[in-house]
């Protein structure tokens, strides 16, 4: 009878405690409110049955029965919240069977019979657990006609566990109480699992939940069976006892290692064996990308290895592509997602990934989603923003055929996205898998940005060699040149021409010309730079500089504009270019210089209205000797380019809104403590130009 109270008391503490925690962490919805209720029926009825375990006084066993008589009641009324519109008409059949039973346990609790024992308590217990396999039965109905898989699934799941545990409890009864209160231990089980699955949406996280309750459990019991049996033959032996206890301990702690890791390995392989798979294929992968020196190797790698034994259905790389506009397919395993994701189409898909560099799961967004429309309703749904932001990220991850979305990235940049997906899957992928596959990703990035950074190394030492070489090549053509256009000029003074030889002199003069400024434009820009800037008024400087330039531009300068720090001839110098850049652009309207204040700097602005900047030559334009101009050098933007990375700027070619190209120099603030008000001379007109 000890044993029969002590497992009462821990059975109702335990209770109390499942009640409290789930009335503090629920969501206030109806089956929260009747769970609560029925975990502490459940409680009260372990109390009063310990009471009565340990006391003779009438009035325990009679509240026992009375709160065992309601249980069916308050069981029956959270089915029909649980099940919600799934067979509902059937579960409602137990609404009057269990109202009955407690009326008649009552009123039998008020006599004398259930206390003296006999044929009554037996069978009110007998009807007692017929009544609760009814309504056990009742979520195997409503299970096969759930509207979801999920939903099946998880009331499938909770039918196996109420059934396990009426179960034992039906074969406690029936051996008199000799299994060590199994019934009870399982009655409490199975209400935190009630409390588990109401509370975790993803089945997936219950079923993780279970599988680390299952091995806690089975250690538990291995060790308290190893304790028995290496310490029960000494327990009245007080000094051997001890030293047998020591023993055992030291014995314990060596195998709790092994041990656990060999219990885990089984349960996962049991209850969680995709888990354990598409784990261990993450850290296959991540082996490889170690091994690997390019990233074509590595990003092969990472599909075969998540792709073979049928880990998953979809898998698929991209990396960004020029200037972070797009991300363009690399690589991929089953159905090939679509080669190019541009960011215009999906703005607030690439701005959560960029900003959060946190995974995307389709599975939580559907969550979300159906969150958010049932909390304002189907109307407001309509036209709510949180719902549409939703649906754009929802829709990113359709294009990219991803179930889960992981950046792929280093040092706070995102290098590109790993795209996973499985179509067997319909709550997608457990907490433990998505960081398996976000750890894989991270592993990714390191390894693209180590390779990428050799390959820039190795460009720029080419570069390097190739700088050096081109520098004395072109110092032995400049010197040629010079003497060629002195001959040429010599030959056109002395020798009488008639028209169609002055044609051709001209045409040689004209090449040697073109010729010598592309060997002075090379020299310019391989030579090592050096900038003075000094505190210039933009207004003034502008206004000066629109002397200097041919035709007449537009200029703009914001009242707000505070002193920028400038080398005034170099700025000129790519001014000049990127206004006669914006002219033949647009011969048919002067280009707009504008200059304003922003949070980087001071902002100057060369807007045309031509027909803009085709996309595959925006990433070009800023490569030495690239040109789409007949006698053009391919080095004006490269050396307005270097001129203004020499001041700490930037220089940046954007799509202008109303059509044409904005050219926009940022330039950084004066530095602090030097002045804003120095004098500003017209720059002169023999700057050198690009």
């Amino acid at each position: 009878m000890l044993l029969v109270a002590q497992t009462g008391f821990v059975a109702a503490l335990l209770l109390a405690v499942i009640a409290v925690s789930h009335s503090a962490r629920g969501q206030g919805r109806r089956q929260d409110d009747r769970l609560v209720i029925f975990a502490a029926n459940l409680g009260f009825v372990h109390l009063f049955s310990a009471m009565a375990a340990l006391s003779s006084y009438g009035l325990w066993p009679r509240l026992m029965w009375i709160a065992a008589g309601l249980t069916p009641v308050t069981a029956s009324a959270f089915l029909r919240s649980l099940v919600g519109s799934a067979d509902r008409g059937a579960v409602q059949t137990g609404r009057f069977p269990a109202a009955l039973f407690a009326l008649v346990t009552v009123v039998l609790s008020l006599t004398p019979w259930l206390v003296e024992g006999g044929l009554i308590p037996t069978l009110l217990g007998g009807l007692l657990l017929g009544l609760h396999t009814y309504l056990i039965d009742m979520i195997r109905k409503a299970a096969q006609v759930a509207d979801s898989p999920i939903s099946q699934a998880r009331l499938r799941l909770l039918w196996a566990g109420a059934g396990l545990c009426m179960g034992l409890t039906a074969l406690d009864l029936a051996t008199g109480r000799q299994l060590i209160g199994l019934a009870t231990i399982s009655q409490v089980l199975y209400t935190g699992l009630l409390s588990a699955s109401l509370l975790r949406e993803r089945l997936l996280d219950l079923q993780d939940l279970i599988a680390r309750g299952l091995i806690f459990g089975l250690l538990v019991l291995i060790l308290t069976a190893l304790y028995g049996v290496l310490v029960f033959p000494f327990y009245q032996e007080g000094e051997t006892f001890l030293f047998a206890t020591l023993v055992c301990s030291a014995i314990l702690l060596l195998l709790i290692n092994p041990m656990t890791r060999s219990i885990e390995n089984l349960i996962m392989r049991l209850m969680l064996a995709d888990t354990q798979v598409l784990t261990e294929a993450c850290y296959t992968a991540r082996d490889r990308i170690r091994r690997s020196v390019q990233a074509r190797e590595m990003m092969d790698s990472v599909v075969v290895a998540l792709m073979e034994n049928g880990t998953v259905t979809r898998v698929a790389i991209y990396l960004t592509g020029p200037m972070g506009l797009s991300f363009n397919l690399k690589a991929s395993g089953g159905p090939s997602p679509q080669a190019t994701l541009e960011v215009r189409d999906f703005p607030e898909f690439y701005s959560q990934l960029r900003g959060d560099q946190a995974s995307l799961s389709r599975s939580g967004i559907q969550r979300q989603l159906s969150r958010r429309a049932e909390w304002i309703g189907p109307i407001n749904a309509e036209t709510d923003p949180e719902i549409a932001h939703l649906k754009a990220l929802e829709e990113g991850l359709t294009k990219a055929g991803a179930d889960l979305l992981l950046p792929v990235s280093s040092q706070g940049q995102v290098l590109g996205l790993l795209s996973v997906g499985d179509d067997r899957r319909p709550e997608g992928f457990t907490r433990t898998e998505a960081a398996a596959l976000s750890a894989l990703a991270g592993r990714l990035g390191i390894g693209i940005s180590n390779t990428q950074h050799m390959e820039q190394l190795r460009f720029r030492d080419r570069l390097a060699a190739l700088g050096e070489m081109s520098a004395g090549l072109a110092h032995e053509i400049r010197n040629p040149l010079g003497s060629i256009q002195g001959a040429v000029q010599m030959l056109e003074d002395e020798l009488p021409l008639d028209d169609e030889q002055q044609e051709l002199f001209e045409i040689i003069t004209k090449e040697i010309r073109h010729l010598s400024s592309v060997v002075q434009g090379f020299l310019d820009y391989s030579r090592p730079l050096k900038v003075q800037p000094e505190p210039v008024l933009p207004a003034e400087f502008l206004a000066a500089c629109a002397q200097v330039l041919a035709g007449t531009p537009v200029i703009e300068v914001s009242q707000s504009v505070e002193t920028a720090w400038i080398d005034r001839d170099r700025i000129l110098q790519v001014l000049r270019n990127l206004v006669n850049n914006a002219r033949e652009a647009d011969p048919e309207r002067e280009p707009t210089i504008s200059c304003h204040d922003s949070s980087l700097g001071t902002v100057i602005e060369v807007i045309d209205q031509g027909p803009g900047i085709p996309d595959e030559q925006r990433a070009k334009l800023f490569t030495p000797f690239f040109t789409t101009k007949d006698r053009g050098t391919g080095l004006g933007l490269a050396i307005c380019q270097q001129i203004t990375k020499a001041h700490g700027g930037r220089l940046d070619l954007l799509a202008n809104p109303g059509g044409g190209t904005i050219a926009r120099i940022t330039l950084p603030k004066p530095r602090d403590g030097q002045g804003a008000g120095a004098s500003l001379e017209s720059p002169s007109k023999e700057s050198p130009s690009t």
